[in-house]
């Protein structure tokens, strides 16, 4: 007989009768309804556990993390035939969500991807990946103040999260807080030792304010990490152009050997043979750059520079004015300028090239000043409005839309700011 026979067998009348008194007949009755109890207890587990193991199947996990990586590169029929296979099981109902919320974020349906990556950020095996692609969103949104907390969280889940990093670091630089965005790119390179990334940004930054040598040291190291990097030729670019602030003339020539030829290359390598006094190969190349873009701002200076020097005096004078049509609020055109006029005994012409030349000065220095307090001041939505203004009277339109967006995403009852980014959308 087995145990759970020898539990339930149905004892004969006949025991009941002649074998217990009332006492033990009791205590076998409350015996037998106990078994039955566990009886039930055990089929209910049983049953439970088959459920819990056909909807935890390794076979549906082995999808999800399949999806996740089809996501990342853009094969979202993948992503789909996830999300539809996990909508019928309550156990990956958050799973099903994170993954919608991806084909709806790729659609650019932000409000509506958000929705989703909230209903999946408690779950253990989607929350580190929802607060990710939910500060994606936000960011998208320009919203940088929450997705700055998604992404906080994530990184608090996951303390080597590299993208939630990344994106924290694009807010920090685009509200203008780039102590905080430096931070966080080295910590990110110091995560990720072959990502090329971290240092060209890093690079960037220092060339803003102006720090070339560092800016130098940074784009050196993102090259070094990856020569083959998608962005490597505007990089080098960039890096020529460091070289050329700090006078390294041959730094510049071998960085741009390894770029194609355009209007700017064309002329940084004009600068350094003119200051190499090659005035031959300068001539030849500051021809070829204007021939690419007539409007280069650089080249036509160069040219006029030039022509100065050839003490042909009018040449200069037609080229200046024919920039300062195309770039009005260029301080340098209105110094060659004023001086060029004074060559030319036009002393009235001079003076107010040369007061032009002292207010447009004078805003770019305040211009800087407002930046850097800007990286003191971080959560200062009057900072980034201030310097949105600024930028308009340099007639930097493309920086005013940023730091007026900035301003509104820490701030979105910055009346002034609003109204200046709505002025600026629909007159560019």
């Amino acid at each position: 007989m087995g145990v759970c026979e020898g539990v339930f067998a149905e004892l004969p009348e006949s025991v009941y009768n002649e074998r217990m008194n009332p006492s033990e007949l009791r205590t076998a009755t409350r015996r037998k309804r106990l078994a039955h109890g566990w009886l039930w207890l055990l089929l209910g587990l049983l049953f439970t556990l088959a459920f819990y193991r056909s909807a935890h199947h390794p076979a549906l996990a082995d999808q999800f993390q399949n999806a996740k990586t089809a996501y990342r590169e853009g094969k979202l029929d993948v992503v789909l035939i996830a999300a539809e296979t996990f909508q019928g099981l309550e156990l990956y109902l958050p799973h099903a969500h994170l993954l919608d919320g991806m084909l709806l974020l790729q659609r650019e349906h932000l409000p509506q991807a958000l929705a989703e990556f909230r209903l999946a950020r408690e779950h253990q095996d989607t929350r580190v990946l929802a607060h990710v692609l939910a500060g994606e969103t936000l960011y998208k949104m320009k919203k940088f103040g929450e997705a700055q907390q998604y992404l906080k969280k994530a990184i608090v889940l996951e303390p080597k999260q590299l993208e939630a990093r990344r994106l924290l670091a694009a807010i920090h630089y685009n509200i203008g807080a780039m102590n905080q965005a430096v931070a966080e790119l080295e910590e990110i390179a110091r995560l990720a030792p072959s990502d090329p990334r971290p240092h060209r940004l890093l690079g960037l930054i220092q060339k803003d304010f102006e720090n070339y040598e560092q800016a130098i040291v940074c784009y050196q190291e993102s090259l070094r990490r990856d020569p083959n990097q998608a962005e490597r030729f505007p990089l080098r670019v960039e890096l020529a152009e460091c070289h050329l602030k700090e006078l390294h003339y041959r730094g510049v020539l071998a960085t741009l050997k390894q770029v194609p030829a355009s209007a700017n290359t064309l002329w940084l390598q004009a600068v350094c043979h003119h200051a190499q006094q090659d005035t031959q190969t300068a001539h030849r190349l500051i021809k070829k750059s204007l021939k690419l873009n007539p409007e280069h701002l650089g080249a036509q200076q160069l040219q006029a520079i030039m022509a100065l020097e050839a003490d042909d005096v009018p040449r200069a004078v037609s080229v200046l004015e024919q920039a300062l049509q195309q770039h009005p609020k260029e301080f340098e055109l209105h110094y060659h300028l004023a001086r060029a006029y004074q060559r030319l005994g036009q002393q009235a012409k001079a003076e107010n090239h040369q007061q032009k030349m002292e207010q447009l000065r004078t805003l770019r220095k305040q211009f800087t000043q407002l930046h850097e307090q800007a990286m003191r001041e971080p959560n200062n939505a009057e900072l980034r409005y201030q310097l949105g203004l600024a930028a308009m009277q340099l007639d930097r339109n493309d920086l005013a839309q940023d730091w007026f967006t900035a301003a509104v995403a820490m701030d979105a009852q910055h009346q002034a700011a609003r109204k200046a980014l709505r002025k600026l959308l629909m007159f560019p």
